[in-house]
């Protein structure tokens, strides 16, 4: 991001900032006035664990996340981090790779996900 307006323009309720980007490269190829879309990353980590966003919820003031071990289900407590639009950065020492954390649904049957190691996390999303 090269430059970013100061004041909010808020159109339909939303609050918006303009934004110009610095192209790298060969910029000669872009066309004036040509649309593009852009992903603006604030924030990345390497060697972490996420989950999708829906299954962190709150026990008092404690985040946690629901594993299946075996037949059981156990309540874990995580510490989140990054946040990004669909999954956030959790820490916790009795989470593992190879868990498998259990989704909430409005249905009888539950989602799982399950963690196979350790990876990138990104925190990617709007300027808003």
């Amino acid at each position: 991001v090269g430059q970013q307006d100061l004041q909010e323009t808020v159109i339909n309720n939303v609050v918006e900032y303009n934004v110009k980007i610095d192209l790298a490269g060969n910029a000669a190829e872009e066309k004036l006035g040509q649309s593009s879309s852009v992903v603006i990353t604030t924030a990345e980590k390497d060697n972490v664990l996420q989950v999708p966003n829906n299954a962190i919820r709150a026990v008092g003031n404690q985040a946690v996340v629901t594993v299946k071990r075996g037949k059981d289900y156990v309540t874990v407590p995580v510490t989140p981090g990054l946040v990004g639009d669909t999954s956030t950065e959790v820490t916790s020492p009795a989470l593992k790779p190879g868990d498998i954390v259990v989704l909430p649904t409005a249905g009888a049957k539950g989602g799982r996900l399950n963690l196979p190691g350790r990876g990138k996390s990104s925190t990617k999303g709007s300027l808003s």
